[in-house]
C-alpha cells in the first residue's frame, strides 16, 4: 500500500479500492502529524510531481 501514496497524495489511484484509500490516508495523516520533516519531504517528492 506505501507504493501507492504518491497517488493518493496528487489526489488519483484509479487501481486502489476505497478501503486501501482509506488506509493510506490514514497512515498519511499520522506521518504528517509525527514525522513533519518527512511529510515535508515526501510533499516535495511526490505531490509536485
Amino acid at each position: 500500500l506505501i507504493g501507492l501514496a504518491p497517488l493518493v497524495l496528487r489526489g488519483s489511484c484509479p487501481q486502489c479500492t476505497e478501503q486501501e484509500k482509506k488506509q493510506i490516508k490514514k497512515v498519511l495523516a499520522y506521518v504528517q502529524v509525527n514525522f513533519p520533516k518527512e511529510w515535508n519531504k515526501m510533499l516535495q517528492t511526490y505531490a509536485s510531481g
